[in-house]
């Protein structure tokens, strides 16, 4: 079973990485039936693509603004204590958002607000999540960890959507909160469970915010190879993740459907990713990731390159899991490279650039490509950021493959350290 499993079981010997991954799983999958929530509930409310863009990035955007500042918070404060604070204020946000919702109030105005209430807390919890793993595993297990969040988070696309299109129609949009709410709870029960060490900071002169802020940026900048794959994450993010804020709109569009069809679109990305993230994870090791990252990526794109064209939707769906599968190696890849190679000092920080760019750079580009798709139809734009991706792909894909063995040494593990925190 353990070679079946490979870096997988290696991974799950730790009894805190298990507890974790419950609460994750549990949560996981409530994001993505809160999504479903939202997604159909911006299309009932304003029946736009633009609008679609807008509420889709109002859950991005704050990450922008604050992803930063809540890697610096959390490698100052502690990963542990900021991912239960947060998440604890997104669990009420939920909540609002369910009781405004069966009430009757809800407009499009109120849901961007509260999503942008959602995105905020996202903001302080994808840094201090990404940095806590660090302290669960063995270092030569992080890969195998990392590999199995990413097919725990994305392929929870294939089932938590699927459940939110099945909530939505029995029950309503409101109901989708009220079981993101409860699982965020459990995600932060399970995570006060896990025995680490109390957070400690390293001696020396006590800095300022500021400056632990600045240093966290020149030391990702000047890193040559976390700088080429911090480029890389952004073409990902840009030029095929928006693609998840249009599939409402696709679905009634472009296959004249209904939330049947949305969810069926949802989880073909949801499958892919989830067969990417379990992939990568049984792989369980860094060696030879920079010429996989290399490789997904293209995939990613061209397979977007096919949906955005298809006019059928068996095509689509089979174009679907292909890039959701790209997409999901791809940023598990580089994270697991970033993690192998940043010093644990800075660790959250420099995730945090990491999340700003997977989290809030697709916000530039659904704005964008909503705003174009409410004049020329859904499938130009987004063929064209596909093909503009594949041209930058050609420069990018270059840089890692210079950056990689540097970036896949084992002697990174002394640099990297292992800190509970």
């Amino acid at each position: 079973m353990n070679k079946f499993a490979g870096g997988i079981a290696l991974a799950f010997e730790s009894r805190n990485y298990r507890l974790f991954w419950v609460g994750q799983l549990v949560n996981n999958l409530s994001v993505w039936i809160n999504r479903a929530g939202i997604q159909w509930l911006a299309w009932e409310l304003t029946q736009s693509f633009a609008w679609l863009g807008v509420i889709g990035a109002a859950s991005m955007v704050p990450t922008l603004i604050f992803g930063p500042i809540a890697g610096t918070a959390a490698d100052r404060y502690g990963h542990r204590r900021q991912l239960q604070t947060a998440a604890s204020i997104g669990a009420g946000g939920a909540f609002l958002m369910c009781g405004v919702t069966l009430a009757g109030w809800m407009s499009a105005e109120l849901l961007l607000g509260l999503t942008l209430i959602g995105g905020t807390t996202r903001a302080f919890t994808v840094p201090a999540r990404n940095a806590l793993v660090h302290s669960l595993v063995d270092h030569e297990h992080l890969s195998a960890a990392i590999g199995m969040n990413a097919a725990t988070y994305q392929g929870s696309i294939f089932i938590g959507a699927a459940i939110g299109g099945a909530v939505v129609i029995a029950a309503g949009a409101g109901a989708t909160f009220f079981i993101y709410g409860v699982s965020t709870i459990f995600a932060v029960v399970m995570i006060g469970l896990l025995d680490i060490e109390p957070h400690s900071r390293k001696g020396g002169e006590r800095t300022s915010f500021l400056t632990e802020l600045a240093d966290g940026f020149r030391y990702a900048i000047a890193h040559g190879g976390i700088r080429t794959l911090l480029f890389m994450s952004m073409l990902m993010a840009l030029c095929v993740q928006p693609y998840q804020e249009m599939l409402s709109g696709i679905a009634a569009e472009i296959f004249k459907g209904g939330p049947g069809i949305y969810t069926l679109l949802f989880s073909a990305g949801g499958l892919g990713s989830m067969i990417g993230g379990l992939w990568i994870a049984r792989r369980g090791r860094t060696q030879g990731l920079s010429r996989v990252t290399r490789i997904t990526s293209i995939t990613a794109l061209v397979g977007l390159s096919v949906f955005s064209l298809s006019p059928y939707l068996w095509l689509s769906v089979a174009a679907a899991i292909v890039t959701g599968t790209g997409l999901v190696v791809t940023a598990a890849a580089a994270m697991s490279l970033i993690q192998n190679a940043v010093d644990q000092e800075v660790r959250a920080r420099v995730l945090s650039m990491a999340s700003v760019i997977a989290v809030g750079a697709p916000a530039l580009s659904a704005i964008a490509i909503g705003a174009l798709a409410s004049r020329l139809g859904v499938q130009g734009p987004l063929f064209s950021v596909a093909l503009a991706g594949i041209c930058v792909w050609l420069v990018l894909s270059r840089a890692v493959r210079r950056h990689g063995p540097g970036l896949e040494s084992l002697d990174n593990e002394a640099a990297s350290g292992s800190k509970s925190r």
